[in-house]
């Protein structure tokens, strides 16, 4: 051990336990000669910080420093600022010089493990002066709070979540409301008029879409706010998928064809004898997929849902002949705070709150979806799901 570091800690036997067995890391980085800091120009001071960042040492720390750090204990690298900060040190000086102005610090950093790990540090730093009041080095305590700044940075994720998603409701919302009362208004006044039949008929039809759009919009928005509030039980069990498949389908084939869409099953691969699955979720992630690819397919377009072949997952795919995906928007599909909202070929309106649903409950089966389109050509939707294991 350093003589100068003995002297340091070993005066007390005490404190040189609590050192060791510390459960945050503890750490004494010296210099290789004193130096004076208050006295120097800003430009020397910026040469000293140079000259730290590449001749500090760690002369001493416990072993929950090296964990912390992610650092082998048999690890025989000098381990000085320029290890700790090596892709950063613009970073590292910011922080140095509030150490060595202020004499001591608290502050919260972010560095990378050199594993590439992540790693959010709370840390307490005090100078260490000899008695001519040159600064030797500096003391340090860094505790691990990555997890808790994690957990602020989904709950700030969530929050601007929230209200990206209440300003699209109440934008979306106004316009099939106000589209509602005018078509009542409308066929009201056509009521009492004669040979208006016709006139009627369109009034009814425009009337259906809206209410139909608002309706799958407050279904949506229940079933994802039921499963962000962990309202929605998960309860996997052993279900055929062609079975499953065939009942999503059958009841969108008129639905296709009532816009010219010609809407198959592909069953040219064997499917799987079953998967293992929640039926529920696994009914709306396919049904949300199918309705998506009807809304944006045009006249005389296609879609097909099929099973692929797959050693690790069962997988499942919706492709459309429609108008695509630009690469700006299919960047954001599955992204908190981003909900991405389009119109259809028939002009249908959609919140983009299907597509979270999809993400939302694909991750639940520890399953991924994959999306490919092009412009003008189609897209194509692909969920991965573990397979059910012998």
């Amino acid at each position: 051990m350093n003589s100068r570091v003995a002297k340091l800690i070993n005066n007390n036997r005490i404190a040189e336990v609590i050192f060791e067995n510390s459960v945050n890391g503890m750490f004494i980085m010296l210099l290789p000669e004193p130096i004076t800091w208050e006295d120097k120009s800003e430009a020397e001071k910026e040469q000293l910080l140079d000259f730290i960042f590449e001749n500090q040492v760690v002369a001493h720390c416990n072993m929950a420093f090296l964990d912390l750090n992610g650092i082998d204990p048999t690890n025989t690298e000098i381990l000085t600022p320029k290890y700790f900060f090596r892709n950063d040190k613009g970073y590292y000086k910011e922080i140095w010089h509030q150490i060595y102005s202020k004499g001591q610090l608290n502050v919260q950093s972010f560095k990378t493990k050199r594993d590439g790990t992540p790693l959010h540090v709370d840390g307490t730093y005090q100078l260490i002066f000899n008695d001519s009041n040159q600064i030797l080095g500096h003391f340090g305590i860094q505790q691990d709070v990555t997890s808790q700044k994690n957990l602020e940075i989904e709950l700030l994720n969530a929050v601007k979540m929230r209200e990206k998603f209440i300003d699209i409701l109440s934008h979306d919302l106004k316009m099939p409301v106000a589209n509602i009362i005018g078509l009542l208004d409308l066929f009201e006044k056509a009521y009492d008029a004669h040979n208006q039949r016709d006139y009627t008929n369109e009034l009814f039809s425009m009337l259906k879409t809206s209410t139909s759009y608002l309706d799958e919009m407050l279904q949506n928005m229940l079933v994802w706010s039921r499963s962000h509030g962990n309202r929605i039980p998960f309860k996997p069990e052993k279900h055929q998928l062609s079975s499953i498949v065939d009942r999503c389908v059958e009841p969108y084939v008129d639905i296709a064809r009532s816009k010219s869409i010609e809407l198959i099953f592909d069953k040219e691969i064997e499917c799987p004898h079953t998967l293992f699955v929640d039926l529920d979720m696994i009914n709306t992630i396919i049904i949300n997929l199918i309705t998506n690819a009807i809304k944006f397919t045009p006249k005389g377009g296609s879609i097909t849902v099929k099973y692929l072949d797959n050693d690790v997952y069962d997988v499942i795919s919706v492709s459309d002949t429609g108008k695509g995906i630009s690469e700006s928007k299919l960047s954001k599909l599955f992204k908190v705070g981003e909900i991405v909202s389009s119109p259809g070929t028939n002009g249908e309106k959609g919140s983009g709150l299907g597509l979270l649903i999809i993400d939302d409950f694909i991750k639940r089966h520890h399953g991924k979806i994959e999306v490919s389109s092009e412009l003008g050509k189609g897209s194509t939707f692909t969920c991965y799901l573990p397979k059910l294991k012998s």
